[in-house]
């Protein structure tokens, strides 16, 4: 494979896919479009499933990885976005896209981001997080006087979810108490601690971040876009079946506060020390007030994914976007300065 004339040499790139997450099929989903993206910008491309490997020997003794320019990492939950992943890849001295363990664990955890957003001064709804336990052939639960606290302190409705999950997995909405004792378990199936956190309705907006980290240049906040689900928050449904939410990019905002929404996302961006690329989700409250909810280390990644969506309203195809990582990561220029 030869470059263009004038152009950046192509890189040899290790898409990593799968995993044995709940998120598996939605990085399988991304890991294909981005196989094609890399293929289209002229990168030699080969792609492994992670599932039923060994990770460390993946890491270490697979003839592809080693012979690697970049390693991709599009995995979504578990070990492929905690930080256990780019814990080997550093570890093998092996480039990669996107952010460092650290800044992976951190973002994972949402009670953990929230916090330090908080000490921060970024605007975050209040929250409470609970440890569920059960009898065994019990559903888990938490105290009931958890849950007089959750309401008397958060308020009806109330989001219940995971502190560690992603893609709404194991998210409910929950209205009145009976909601509230049924969400518990079905958050507790995906990790024992349980988030119960102030609903905010509002406007749903969301930054895509691009830069940070070594050589990657400096951080930059992609057009904000707005997402109107269908139903009352964007859950797993809306994100992932077609007609279900209508995403807008870029939302239509008053270009102050439109400013003020990437400038909390790039000092999110910096704050969990993220690298390369992050989306981070804010809701807009009735009186104009900014929350922010989370920041995402590894966000979708197909092409009609919120991330790509706003870099195409940036002026980037997919596979730009694609190449600009893969570069960001080997240290070398893109081939479009667009």
């Amino acid at each position: 494979m030869t470059a263009r004339s004038g152009a950046p040499a192509p890189l040899r790139v290790v898409v990593l896919k799968g995993g044995d997450s709940s998120e598996r099929e939605v990085s399988l989903n991304s890991a294909s479009q981005v196989e094609q993206a890399l293929a289209e910008a002229g990168h030699q491309v080969t792609a492994l499933d992670v599932r039923d490997r060994t990770l460390p020997g993946l890491v270490t003794t697979h003839p592809a990885v080693a012979e690697a320019d970049v390693i991709f990492p599009v995995l979504h939950g578990g070990a492929g976005e905690d930080g256990t992943v780019q814990a080997l890849l550093a570890l093998a001295g092996l480039p990669f896209v996107g952010s460092e363990r650290l800044g992976c664990a951190l973002s994972m955890d949402k009670e953990i981001s929230k916090r330090l957003f908080r000490d921060a001064g970024v605007p975050t709804p209040d929250w409470i997080v609970a440890r569920a336990s059960g009898a065994e052939g019990q559903p888990a639960a938490v105290p009931a006087s958890v849950l007089d606290q959750v309401a008397a302190r958060l308020g009806l409705p109330v989001i219940v979810k995971p502190p560690s999950g992603g893609s709404t997995v194991g998210l409910t909405l929950a209205h009145d108490r009976a909601e509230l004792e049924a969400a518990v378990p079905l958050s507790a199936a995906q990790e024992p601690r349980i988030l119960f956190e102030r609903y905010v309705k509002g406007r749903e907006l969301t930054v895509g971040i691009i830069g940070g980290g070594e050589g990657a240049g400096p951080v930059e906040a992609l057009p904000v876009g707005e997402i109107r689900p269908t139903h009352e928050l964007f859950d797993y449904e809306c994100k992932y079946v077609p007609g279900m939410a209508e995403e807008i990019f870029p939302a239509d905002l008053d270009p102050a506060v439109a400013q003020n929404v990437q400038e909390l996302a790039v000092q999110v961006h910096e704050l969990l020390r993220l690298r390369h690329l992050s989306r981070v989700d804010f809701l807009m409250d009735e009186h104009g007030g900014l929350w922010c909810l989370e920041a995402n280390a590894l966000p979708g990644m197909t092409a009609n994914s919120l991330l790509p969506r706003a870099a195409r309203a940036h002026g980037w195809s997919f596979a730009d976007l694609c190449d600009r990582l893969v570069r960001m990561a080997a240290g070398t220029p893109p081939a479009s300065t667009g």
